[in-house]
């Protein structure tokens, strides 16, 4: 048997392939019990390409979920975006923060001209 090319593989529809492997496992299942029941294979390199494409077809089918999984994630916002929301941001001072800073203000002045709280 020769085996699917990647390309091939990658052209099917998920359920396309999801048949084949159903097929190639079918196959495999069968040569395996003609070599354990002793009887002689036709061609021995039949399991192992045989193999070789279920392998191909499992990761390329893994690799095709990545991919739509990837497609629906919202996009990364980037650094330049971060810095700039930053800077707007940055604008307007805190309230908690401009209370505060106003309040040590007022103690120093009032601990200059002799006046201890």
């Amino acid at each position: 048997m020769k085996g699917l090319k990647v390309k091939e593989i990658w052209q099917m529809s998920s359920e396309d392939r999801q048949k084949k492997l159903k097929e190639l496992r079918d196959d495999l299942m069968h040569e395996r019990g003609t070599g354990a029941m002793g009887g002689a294979l036709k061609s021995p390199g039949r399991v192992k390409a045989i193999r070789k494409t279920i392998a191909q077809i499992l990761t390329i089918e893994a690799q095709a979920k990545r991919l739509e999984e990837k497609a629906k994630k919202p996009q990364r916002v980037s650094k330049t975006e971060k810095e700039e929301n930053k800077d707007k941001s940055s604008d307007k001072p805190h309230e908690g923060h401009q209370a505060h800073k106003e309040s040590s203000i007022k103690k120093k002045e009032e601990k200059k001209d002799g006046r201890d709280l």
